[in-house]
């Protein structure tokens, strides 16, 4: 039973990070080509840019379909298209670098999403929950009401 949960913490994780894991393996493979290249071991260096290219086209591929699904179709297909491209006119480090690009744009705006959640998490728990209205003479209390489909914002 534990090590179901364990199995359900790892998922969890993985999801919430795989824009980090695509961009950092991204990078690692290009880099790892590049150096591998310079040593004059060409074969290696396509393998690693190959492996790259289609982590990318992959990772392409499952979310325009699941955009297309969604009926929320978005550029991403010229994503798939320029990495199925790379690799059909045998291209890796082309279709490597494609990858990194793609990584780093998703990275940064996960990144940006989180940061932007938290902000407004932030914005909603420092809202006034009562306010003062003068009515003629004397001073009366409005509280606002906390919405019942959210009680984690602090009302």
């Amino acid at each position: 039973m534990g090590s179901r949960l364990a199995d359900d913490v790892r998922v969890i994780r993985l999801r919430e990070n795989k824009e980090t894991l695509l961009f950092a393996t991204s990078i690692v493979l290009l880099l790892v080509g590049g150096l591998v290249r310079l040593m004059s071991a060409d074969t290696p260096a396509n393998l690693l840019w190959i492996t790259g290219t289609v982590l990318g086209l992959g990772f392409s591929v499952f979310t325009t379909v699941g955009a297309v699904v969604r009926r929320q179709p978005s550029v991403d297909i010229i994503a798939v298209l320029a990495l199925a491209g790379a690799l059909a006119v045998n291209e890796p480090f082309a279709g490597a670098m494609i990858t990194v690009m793609l990584a780093s744009g998703l990275f940064l705006e996960a990144r940006a999403s989180a940061r932007a959640r938290g902000e407004l998490s932030l914005l909603v728990e420092r809202a006034p929950r009562m306010a003062r209205r003068r009515v003629g003479g004397t001073v009366v209390e409005i509280s606002r009401p906390c919405p019942s489909s959210s009680p984690a914002t602090g009302c």
